[in-house]
């Protein structure tokens, strides 16, 4: 896969939702989930010689990866533009043309695919990518499933 981009995606960070909530379960959801990003201007890459775009305002988490397990894969380090472009693969079942125009349909495995192509292209660690994409394999359809029911326009399509 050949994977192209200018700039990096500019992204501002979401508030991690712990106020207002007890210490135990504020160190709970800051232990255990990822914070989310919001894309603060859209974001032009390509691949394989077709170009595509993210728009403003999609809101992604990089990976769903616990805080914990952070020491092995960041979400937000060399997962970062993989994450980002599986992301909304995963919201929309699509990418979406430059030019605004949909992509193909996209299935949740052509989706985790991607991601673990993107991830060789953007960084070249072979067996963490594939132990990634392995996570995404097993855990994964949790995230799909959870999209395919509250299928919202986050910006999308």
């Amino acid at each position: 896969m050949i994977l192209e981009y200018k700039n990096m995606p500019l992204i501002q960070p979401q508030p991690i939702p712990t106020r207002g909530k007890s210490i135990f379960r504020a160190i709970w959801i800051w232990m255990m989930h990822s914070r989310k990003w919001s894309v603060a201007e859209d974001w032009y890459f390509t691949i394989n010689k077709e170009n595509f775009v993210i728009p403003k305002g999609f809101i992604f988490d990089g990976a769903s990866i616990p805080r914990i397990f952070w020491v092995l894969l960041n979400p937000i380090g060399l997962l970062l533009i993989p994450g980002l472009i599986h992301d909304y693969a995963y919201m929309f079942s699509k990418l979406r043309f430059d030019n605004g125009e949909n992509g193909p349909h996209m299935s949740r495995s052509d989706c985790d695919m991607t991601f673990r192509e993107v991830a060789i292209a953007v960084n070249g660690f072979r067996f963490i990518n594939w132990f990634a994409w392995f996570m995404l394999f097993v855990f994964g359809g949790f995230a799909y499933r959870k999209h395919r029911r509250h299928s919202k326009g986050n910006g999308g399509p």
